[in-house]
């Protein structure tokens, strides 16, 4: 069993850890400042995407939920307005590209295959817009009901 000073510490690098986390996140979300030099890279533009909560049906009746959140990173902040016009549009092929790996792969009793979604998720085909630089999943999780 660790001592006080050891949890206490690994709490602090936790703590430490999370808002590094946080701080990245929001670093990705914001615009590049004015000033900034031109030998820098433009932080990414991240548009983020409502959660999607899909039923699980199995031999006609609904077995569980998948919940499936993602985030779109764009190469910079005019495809991000641009994207920002098209977001009905984006949604709607991420919700069909959903409904498709769950209805194909989803089962409330296993987790889903975040690698297999991601491959279709990225496929040039599935947002066609070259403006973006991948999609991100940000949480996949699946329930029985």
């Amino acid at each position: 069993m660790g001592s006080a000073a050891d949890c206490d510490m690994e709490f602090a690098m936790t703590k430490k850890f999370a808002t590094l986390a946080m701080t990245t996140m929001l670093i990705g979300a914001s615009a590049p400042s004015p000033g900034a030099g031109t030998a820098t890279e433009a932080a990414p533009q991240l548009l983020v995407i409502d959660p999607f909560d899909l039923p699980i049906v199995s031999a006609d009746r609904v077995d569980g939920r998948l919940i499936a959140n993602f985030s779109v990173q764009l190469r910079d902040a005019g495809a991000m307005d641009r994207a920002r016009d098209d977001l009905p549009q984006i949604r709607a092929r991420l919700l069909s590209a959903a409904m498709d790996f769950n209805h194909l792969h989803g089962s409330a009793l296993t987790p889903p295959d975040a690698e297999l979604l991601s491959k279709s998720l990225n496929r040039t085909e599935t947002l066609d817009m070259p403006e973006v630089v991948r999609v991100l999943i940000v949480e996949l999780r699946s329930s029985p009901i």
